[in-house]
């Protein structure tokens, strides 16, 4: 009962809160009218031939990954194909806001692993890619040695790879300890 009171009571304030859209809001009111916009015939000539494609503005490219200066090759040394991007797979080690984070990350990994070293921006994230894989099963294998290395976070994550590049090069040269040779101040060897 009480139900069906309130469910009136409320049926009948929103019928007194209406009214008809189309005539006055009261009897012998009269309905406010929308002035007729003006056109005014346009003092300026305009120049209706203008063409943006005809600017020759300069071509912007981004791109989502670059690799270092460490990584830039010389295409001459590439195969007769030359370098190209395709589908592949890389392994992602890295991934975060802070950019000096990011570089700490990239750098230690030039150091570590004997691929291609990848820094990258995708907002709002910075993110560090090892390799240029075709194959999943190889980007498995360093994943794993990335893991291996305390990348917990390591993962395969399917990326346009480079291929064609030509291979590069270590000329660091290391030796191991039980070759190096101490030398006295005098120049001697003992």
């Amino acid at each position: 009962m009480i139900r069906c009171c309130i469910i009136i009571v409320f049926t009948a304030l929103l019928a007194g809160c209406m009214r008809p859209t189309g005539g006055p809001a009261q009897p012998g009111e009269t309905q406010p009218t929308r002035p007729e916009p003006i056109e005014e015939p346009s003092t300026m000539p305009q120049d209706e031939d203008f063409d943006p494609l005809s600017l020759n503005d300069d071509e912007i490219a981004f791109a989502a990954f670059r690799a270092s200066a460490d990584t830039v090759v010389d295409t001459i040394a590439a195969t007769e194909e030359g370098p190209r991007q395709v589908s592949g797979f890389r392994v992602q080690i890295f991934a975060g806001a802070d950019e000096q984070s990011a570089r700490l990350v990239e750098e230690e990994a030039r150091f570590e692993f004997s691929t291609r070293v990848y820094l990258g921006y995708d907002p709002p994230n910075y993110k560090v890619r090892l390799g240029d894989f075709t194959d999943r099963d190889e980007a498995n294998k360093v994943r794993r040695e990335a893991y291996r290395k305390g990348y917990r976070d390591a993962w395969v994550v399917p990326d346009m790879v480079w291929i064609g590049l030509p291979v590069e090069v270590d000329t660091t040269e290391v030796i191991p300890d039980s070759l190096i040779v101490p030398v006295d101040q005098a120049g001697d060897t003992q």
